[in-house]
C-alpha cells in the first residue's frame, strides 16, 4: 500500500511523503484520497507522519465556510463531528492539523465528500463557451450532439441534442446503463421510454431509467434541440 501511495503523489508531482507508521496505512478514507491525488494534478497537498494532512490549498478556510454557509456554530458542529470546539477553532484558523480519520468526520458532518477540501477551486468550477463544445459521435444515430459539460470524466454528461424533422435519435430503441434526464428547448418530440410514448414540447421535460429501452423522433416541422443530462456518461 505504502509504495502505490508514494507512485501516486509522485505522479501527482506531490514532494514531502514520510513513511506512515503502522497501521496506518489502513486508515479509512485513505484509498479514495490518493485515487483523488493521483487523477488531479493541481491538488495541493503534503502527507506527514501519523497519518495528518497539512495542506495548502486551505482545509481549515474550506471548513469554516462550509460552517458558516450552513449557519453552525464551532459548538453544533464539533458535536456532529465528535471533535472539540477548540479544535475545530485552531483547525479553522491552520494553527493545527487533523488526521484523515477526522477530516472524513468533519467532512460527513458537513455533508459534503472528504476530497472536497482539497480540490483546487479552479478543478471544482468550468466555463465552456460555444465555441469550445466537443462533437459526439453515436453510431447508427441521426441526431448532432454537443458536450455541454467539460469532459466524459465527470459522474455526469450534458448533452445539447439537435434532432431534424421526422429524423430519431436511433433506428431503433436502445437501453444503457444510468438515469437520464431531457428537456425540450424547441420544437416538439416524441419520446419512446419502452411501452410509453410521451410528446414534449419546448419547456417540457422527462426523466427515466436509462435501463429501458428509448429513443427521440422529432415530430414538429422545425428543428427540435433538447439538453439531456445522463449519468453515469454513455458516450
Amino acid at each position: 500500500m505504502l509504495r502505490s501511495v508514494r507512485a501516486g503523489c509522485e505522479q501527482a508531482g506531490i514532494q514531502g511523503l514520510t513513511p506512515f507508521p503502522l497501521g496506518v496505512k489502513n486508515s479509512s478514507g485513505l484509498e479514495d484520497i490518493f485515487s483523488f491525488i493521483a487523477n488531479n494534478r493541481r491538488t495541493s497537498l503534503f502527507l506527514v507522519n501519523e497519518g495528518s494532512l497539512l495542506a495548502r490549498n486551505g482545509v481549515g478556510e474550506k471548513i469554516r465556510s462550509l460552517r458558516e454557509h450552513k449557519s453552525l456554530t464551532l459548538a453544533q458542529l464539533s458535536r456532529r463531528a465528535r471533535v472539540s470546539a477548540s479544535f475545530l477553532s485552531q483547525l479553522e484558523h491552520g494553527t493545527n492539523r487533523a488526521s484523515i480519520e477526522t477530516l472524513r468526520r468533519i467532512a460527513l458532518a458537513l455533508e459534503v465528500p472528504l476530497f472536497h477540501f482539497f480540490v483546487d477551486e479552479g478543478e471544482a468550477l468550468w466555463v465552456v463557451r460555444p465555441r469550445e463544445r466537443k462533437r459526439l459521435s453515436f453510431p447508427r444515430s441521426d441526431a448532432d450532439y454537443q458536450l455541454l459539460s467539460p469532459d466524459l470524466n465527470r459522474r455526469m454528461e450534458l448533452v445539447l441534442i439537435t434532432l431534424e424533422p421526422a429524423r430519431p435519435t436511433f433506428s431503433e430503441p436502445f437501453s444503457h446503463p444510468g438515469e437520464e434526464c431531457d428537456v425540450v428547448i424547441q420544437g416538439e418530440v416524441r419520446f419512446e421510454i419502452g411501452d410509453r410514448v410521451e410528446i414534449l414540447r419546448e419547456g417540457d421535460s422527462i426523466y427515466f431509467d436509462c435501463g429501458i429501452p428509448h429513443r427521440f423522433v422529432n415530430v414538429g416541422d422545425i428543428s427540435a434541440v433538447i439538453v439531456s443530462a445522463i449519468t453515469p456518461p454513455t458516450f
